[in-house]
């Protein structure tokens, strides 16, 4: 059967369909419904919906737990889609896509309805009646049997009324809003005949009304005199026939041509700026306006003069510098748009309409060059640029060339005080794992590159680096994964070593898929985290390898954490630590999915060797990506990339030291569009590098106390369209170094440089 989706405009509020896999039971009548029976789905049901045998109307969520399901995100404004797009937390059964496909059960001989809840913004008019009004696409729209339900949150009951054609009336809007000033509408095809719910409209709306014109692409070539047609025939009705349109050419409030049949009408302009109005109504008198700009250059124009000035033109970073662009003018016209580039990449970081100082923070070693350009009312421009420099700052300089594009790194920090050296694990790209040391510190000159592991397998974009100083100071560990083709699957290898003496590499898992996430020490030996997947069984659980020995030079077996659970997929897993009775204890902080949920789980051993564990905390939150566990002035926090549209870094905290519970709330540790965290304790406080999707660059936050209770940032470190994802960082001598890749596949390092 053919899925049919369509998105019509925004004011039509096009389905969010929410959705989970799960098969829901009877729910009560309390719950459900409200008023007589009669009003209620009939048919193939066979049953009143209060009776325990409903024979399959769906199990509604109580009204006061649909804005608080841990697994929702909190906003869906971003989150609006065709109904062909799932979401997740609200329930659903025999939807495919947009399709709704009544199932016959076979134990009581009755056809199970299809279902699906939507959820809405909230309307602006909450005092007229809230209207639905379902568009299906079926053979025979004639038969179909439906039903809507609206939760009131006034009675805390399901409102329900059958469906038919046109619109249906529930009682004031302001009854179905939530605390979140959200409507949730639940729809029920029953009968025998599938369909596909082609859209949902919320209210009553007027016909959508498009206007284009035939004005040039190159605004400099529209020169009076200019007849300008404007063409509103694509317009389509919505619930009721169009009947006219109107047009008003000067913006003046005066319909200049009225009850035009067709929606196509033209007009001479003079040079200006002028406002064009057009109106569409249909036969029940709802319309609709739409402004059109109407710009007719002057061909004596002049264009427009750029100045500005800052009020400081050089520190030390981090430096902010306000800029005031008050000096640019307009002989003969108006500035309508002023557009900085602070950094003299090309892009413009920030625009404005008006003669306002806009600020810039500069964070890098050297000089900057800024650019403001101008525009005026009729599209000339001007550009003025000025330097400022910073005496202090980020540095960044080349480790190596040659680097696996987009593949993972790794650094740790070797030596005693005052000879401290950091190094770096990359893939190169042959796909061979290397480790690069610095010569000195902070990091400006490297050693040669070191193969840890000659002759072994080559990895690939996807395979993990873990790098750690061993208990001792002086020796590396290394951990990656490569994918066995012969196995078909990730297989974990170890070696150890410094100054180019590597130990032979061991397999640590020798069959199945394992691929690596993480690796901690604990009582000074190495702990290697990964999850176990069968993907032909759907069979997956997070594990821990343990050595025997602080270099690594011998494993003893895996160690389950968690049992596997049917359906249920392992993503991700983070170790960390925590302080029992004086001994540490490993954390394991791990992400499952049964697509759409992810949920987040942390279990504590139940003993200091790792043999054991106690029961999961199921923490409130959502992530497919990054996880750690660092520890903030003794106390664990359990750190992820939220799954939701933002992806901020939130933060589960532990109640204490040993991890004896956690609290219910994350907090926001960032609030951009975060992936590839990392932590570090600089100072004796917190500080959080982070990859920023959003904006293509590599950005820290500090914490402001050793607790980490508040956060500033984002510091820019790289601010670049070349910035690879993958990053990393340690500390040397008490400062912070940074490595990542460039889009030239470049290995590149930063440290600040007073």
């Amino acid at each position: 059967m053919r899925i049919w989706t369509v998105l019509l405009w925004p004011i039509l509020l096009v389905l969010l369909q929410a959705g989970c896999s799960g098969r829901g039971g009877q729910q009560s009548g309390e719950d459900l419904t409200q008023g007589p029976a009669a009003a209620l789905p009939t048919g193939q049901l066979q049953a009143d919906i209060d009776s325990a045998a409903a024979g399959g109307i769906p199990a509604l969520p109580p009204i006061s737990e649909l804005d608080r399901l841990s697994s929702s995100p909190s906003d869906y404004a971003d989150q609006q889609r065709s109904g062909n797009s799932w979401d997740q937390g609200l329930p659903n059964r025999n939807v495919t896509n947009a399709v709704f496909q009544p199932v016959l059960n076979e134990e009581s001989q009755l056809l199970e309805p299809a279902y699906a809840i939507y959820s809405w913004e909230g309307q602006q008019d909450q005092e007229s009646p809230l209207a639905v009004l379902l568009q299906w696409v079926s053979e025979d729209l004639a038969s179909l049997e439906f039903a809507i339900g609206v939760a009131n949150f006034a009675t805390g009951r399901w409102d329900w009324q059958k469906g038919r054609e046109g619109q249906l009336f529930f009682s004031g809007t302001a009854d179905h809003l939530s605390a979140q000033e959200r409507i949730y509408v639940a729809v029920v095809l029953y009968g025998e005949q599938p369909a596909a719910l082609h859209y949902m409209l919320l209210g009553t709306l007027p016909p959508w009304l498009n206007v284009t014109d035939d004005l040039d692409n190159d605004p400099l070539l529209n020169l009076p005199p200019r007849e300008v047609t404007l063409d509103a025939s694509s317009s389509f009705a919505t619930l009721h026939p169009i009947s006219h349109f109107d047009f008003d050419w000067d913006g003046d409030g005066s319909w200049d041509l009225e009850k035009d049949p067709d929606g196509i009408a033209s007009h001479v302009y003079g040079s200006g700026n002028h406002i064009a109005i057009v109106r569409v109504t249909d036969t029940e008198g709802y319309s609709d306006t739409l402004e059109r700009e109407i710009d007719i250059v002057d061909p004596q124009n002049q264009s427009p003069v750029a100045a500005f000035s800052p009020d400081s033109g050089s520190g030390a970073a981090p430096f902010t510098v306000l800029f005031d662009p008050s000096a640019s003018n307009d002989a003969d016209g108006v500035i309508v748009e002023y557009r900085w580039d602070f950094d003299n990449d090309g892009d413009w970081d920030e625009q404005t309409q008006d003669p306002d100082s806009v600020s810039y923070t500069y964070t890098t070693l050297g000089q900057h060059l800024v650019t403001l350009e101008v525009e005026d009312n009729f599209f000339a421009t001007n550009q003025f640029q000025l330097a400022v420099s910073t005496s202090s700052g980020w540095s960044a300089s080349q480790v190596v060339a040659g680097i696996l594009p987009d593949s993972w790194l790794a650094m740790a920090t070797t030596g005693e005080p005052g000879n401290e050296l950091a190094s770096i694990a990359y893939v190169d790209s042959s796909g061979a794992v290397r480790v690069v040391t610095a010569a000195s510190a902070p990091g400006d000159s490297w050693e040669a590159p070191k193969d840890p592991a000659p002759g072994e397998d080559r990895l690939d974009q996807d395979s993990n680096l873990e790098l750690l100083a061993a208990a001792d100071g002086n020796t590396l560990l290394l951990a990656w994964d490569v994918f066995d083709n012969f196995q078909g699957g990730r297989q974990i290898s170890f070696s150890s070593g410094n100054a180019g003496l590597w130990q032979e590499p061991q397999v640590i898992n020798d069959s199945d898929d394992v691929p690596l996430c993480d690796m901690q020490l604990l009582d000074g030996k190495p702990v290697i985290g990964a999850v176990f997947r069968r993907n032909i069984l759907n069979f997956s659980f997070p594990l821990i390898y343990l050595a025997t020995d602080q270099a690594g030079l011998a494993w003893g077996t895996q160690q389950a954490i968690q049992d596997p659970v049917p359906d249920l997929r392992y993503t991700n897993m983070a170790l960390g630590k925590c302080l029992v009775e004086g001994q540490e204890r490993l954390l394991a902080f791990y992400s499952s999915a049964d697509i759409p949920k992810y949920f987040l789980d942390l279990r504590r051993a139940g003993d200091a060797a790792g043999m054991s564990w106690e029961d999961p905390f199921a923490l409130v939150g959502s992530s497919y990506g990054f996880l750690a566990v660092p520890r903030f002035d003794g106390i664990p926090m359990a750190c992820f990339a939220d799954d939701s549209s933002s992806q901020p870094i939130r933060g589960v905290r532990a109640m204490d030291a040993a991890a004896a519970g956690f609290n219910s709330e994350p907090e926001v540790l960032s609030k951009i569009r975060c992936g590839n965290m990392s932590f570090v304790e600089l100072g004796g406080k917190p500080l959080m590098c982070c990859y920023d999707r959003s904006q293509n660059r590599i950005t820290l936050y500090r914490a402001d106390d050793a607790a980490g209770t508040a956060w500033q940032g984002p510091e820019i470190v790289v601010d670049s369209p070349d910035t690879g994802r993958r990053i990393a960082m340690t500390v040397v001598e008490g400062e912070l170094l940074l490595a990542w890749t460039d889009a030239g596949d470049n290995l590149m390092c930063a440290w600040y440089q007073y």
